[in-house]
């Protein structure tokens, strides 16, 4: 099992199944990705998967200009906001309303804030997991129904003027979750002993035959805690002599160059392969040094970005054409899970079967 410097864990490390989402009656705000249902062996798709990524960057692209330093910084603070939803829908939300401080499904505003919608306002369309979409409204749309109806909070209104309390805390605990779900991926993260201009590095464990391990839920037959394993795929080592929150920030960094899919894939349903053609340099680091920005604005809200993003940008004087927004976003609120609850081991899609007569 991978191992860190962290003391015993003090939670559950059982898989927990987040609260589930009605599709459009706005029973709950938060989009949580669940583990999707393995289509039938040798089941055709209807559209290249591939193909969607590219016209889900080109839309983005077309809708807004994000190609300038200033706005690519503005995209990554608002996605770092609503903290109801994962990035990728915060990124369709800004997309189609700038500036858009809180959004809701029109019940959710009747029900919780007695608003209802503005005649002629347009709705945001957001995903819905497992489902189709999802309408919402931003609190400018609506109106009070009541005159005594409840005043939206500042801090669902304006989260980004509210500072956390307990920091380190927070962090240790994303680490410890993280550390665990990313298991189920075959990547080991060990902490070593380096110089302080090195942070850490991910590489593949071609043809290893370790086998990693977790707590699985439920016992043996035997009374005994049941254990996960997994084949050691990837090595992930980060500096043990930085700082807790630069020791997590690398960690995010790592995964992030993994998850964007810089390092290629195991199976595409996961995240993309996006090693074939060779990504440039400056590229493969806005992608995985803006995921660090948007997952530690969620921790702390005063966190600047960094010199390194803001070098990259800066001698580039535009965001490259081939960083995608939308592998960023995905790979951010992979990554952002991961740090909250224990996830269940991944399912791989059924390999075609054939059948011969004799």
């Amino acid at each position: 099992m991978a191992t860190t410097n962290s003391t015993s864990t003090p939670f559950d490390l059982r898989a927990s199944e987040p609260e589930q989402a009605s599709l459009f009656d706005g029973d709950v705000d938060f989009d949580v990705d669940r583990p999707e249902p393995a289509p039938p062996a040798g089941a055709r798709r209807d559209v290249d998967v591939e193909d969607a990524r590219k016209s889900i960057d080109a839309l983005i692209h077309s809708a807004g200009n994000y190609g300038g330093p200033q706005e690519y910084r503005e995209l990554l603070r608002f996605v770092s906001r609503l903290p109801e939803y994962r990035p990728f829908n915060r990124m369709l939300i800004h997309v189609q309303k700038p500036g858009a401080e809180y959004v809701a499904t029109a019940n959710r505003w009747l029900r919780t804030f007695k608003r209802t919608i503005r005649p002629g306002v347009r709705p945001l369309v957001i995903l819905q997991p497992r489902g189709p979409v999802r309408v919402v409204f931003d609190v400018d749309d609506t109106e009070p129904l009541v005159d005594d109806a409840p005043p939206v909070p500042r801090s669902a209104v304006r989260p980004l003027e509210i500072q956390l309390d307990g920091t380190v805390a927070q962090i240790d605990d994303r680490w410890r979750y993280t550390e665990l779900n990313a298991i189920r991926d075959g990547i080991r993260i060990t902490l070593v002993d380096h110089g302080g201009h090195s942070g850490g590095r991910i590489r593949k464990t071609p043809n290893s035959t370790i086998r990693l391990s977790r707590p699985a839920t439920g016992r043996t037959p035997d009374g005994l805690p049941q254990v996960e394993y997994f084949p050691l795929r990837y090595e992930l080592e980060i500096n043990r002599n930085l700082s807790p929150t630069d020791r997590y920030a690398t960690l995010i960094h790592e995964l992030a160059h993994l998850y964007c899919g810089h390092l290629g894939s195991p199976d595409t349903d996961h995240w993309p392969d996006r090693s074939q053609p060779i990504l440039d340099h400056a590229t493969r680091e806005i992608e995985a040094e803006s995921v660090v920005h948007m997952l530690l604005a969620r921790i702390d809200p005063d966190v600047r970005m960094g010199d390194y993003i803001q070098g990259h940008l800066d001698k580039t004087k535009q965001v490259p054409p081939s960083v995608s927004l939308n592998a960023m976003m995905r790979c951010a609120g992979l990554i952002e899970e991961m740090g909250e609850h224990r996830m269940p081991r991944r399912r791989s899609r059924p390999t075609p079967t054939t059948s011969t007569t004799r």
